[in-house]
């Protein structure tokens, strides 16, 4: 796979733009990357939080946003890397699954457009992770429903309240946990006080209407999301996942693009066919005795368990590949699309591009 079409698979199964967020210059992510740190620091000022992005502040769920840039070894730096370390550590415990997650956006989808205030939300939000600790989430309802506006339906707000509740009950984040990330932030937002944060690079254009892109990207986004509302794997099974990964980064090894995918669809199908042992040489061969092997086979263990736990079928499976390979033609036809070289795939990446995991 090319670099200027992987990039633009990355961006279909990681995104997507309606007119109300394009207006923003945001795209939706697919499931659990959600609004930038800057949202952090500037809540008042800013556009209004999503329901996951005012929960990944508080550190209930991941951000996949990339942190401001900091001086090695300044306050900023240190205090940023004690964020990532307390966030990591709910993250790592976390069993949180895609499905919610999905559900989730499901809700923002459609309650988008209709928060009142950002800081408004950001203490209801609050209010709602504190009640369900306390054991209470009905004492936080009401000031839940407040921040919508009247535009909002009683039925999409108590979905939205009732995914989220299951979603702090099953982060497993504790009182404790909760104060030190709000302190973290605290101190973060301290650090940027007076700074101006770069405001965040806009989505990739949609595909023409009424195009064969566009309707085979519609096509990969349902057969994608149809996988990712049942899925079953948690939040923390990404986390080891990204922890796999940054191992092997830190290796200095580099994956092969084409390779990876090969070896990752013989390993969905093998897992999916009940012996996973029979793509393990495949896997292994991949890092060409270059990375340790406890690392390898941990990684191909926790990828064995992400595939059991995503649920998807050899249908689902088929249907993602016969969606990428049509995607891949469309843009093939086309001159110019997405020239930036994108770096290295991954393994959460590579699961990403099968459609077993979220991009």
């Amino acid at each position: 796979m090319n670099g200027r079409i992987s990039a633009s698979i990355r961006w279909l199964l990681g995104g997507r733009t309606d007119s109300r967020r394009a207006r923003s210059h945001k795209a939706r992510p697919a499931c659990w990357g959600f609004d930038a740190l800057e949202g952090r620091v500037v809540l008042s000022t800013g556009p209004a939080p999503t329901l996951g992005g005012s929960l990944a502040i508080l550190g209930v769920i991941p951000s996949t946003a990339p942190p401001p840039q900091a001086t090695a070894g300044s306050q900023l730096a240190k205090d940023v890397a004690k964020l990532q370390s307390d966030t990591l550590a709910v993250q790592s415990k976390s069993s949180v699954t895609v499905a919610q997650l999905t559900a989730l956006r499901g809700d923002d989808n459609g309650l988008d457009s209709i928060v009142t205030n950002g800081q408004t939300l950001m203490t209801a939000q609050t209010a709602l992770v504190n009640a369900v600790l306390a054991g209470n989430p009905s004492a936080a309802q009401s000031q839940f429903a407040a921040a919508f506006s009247g535009t909002a339906t009683s039925n999409q707000i108590n979905k939205a309240f009732n995914d989220e509740v299951n979603i702090v009950k099953s982060s497993h984040i504790t009182p404790a946990a909760l104060s030190t990330i709000a302190a973290d932030n605290a101190a973060v937002q301290k650090d940027l006080a007076g700074t101006t944060p770069p405001p965040p690079p806009p989505p990739p254009p949609p595909p023409p209407a009424g195009s064969q892109l566009a309707k085979d990207t519609a096509k990969l986004q349902a057969d994608v999301l149809a996988v990712q509302s049942k899925s079953g794997v948690t939040v923390a099974e990404l986390t080891a996942l990204g922890g796999d990964d940054q191992a092997i980064a830190a290796t200095g090894f580099k994956f092969n693009g084409a390779a990876i995918i090969k070896a990752q669809t013989d390993l969905a199908n093998a897992v999916l066919a009940g012996n996973p042992s029979t793509a393990q040489a495949e896997f292994v061969a991949l890092f060409g005795g270059k990375v340790p092997a406890s690392v390898v086979t941990k990684a191909f263990n926790d990828e064995v368990q992400i595939i059991k736990d995503s649920h998807i079928t050899t249908a689902a499976l088929n249907a993602i590949a016969a969606d990428v390979t049509a995607i891949q033609k469309d843009l093939a036809s086309q001159s110019g699309s997405n020239t930036n070289t994108p770096p290295p795939p991954s393994l959460g990446g590579s699961l990403g591009i099968l459609g077993v995991i979220p991009s």
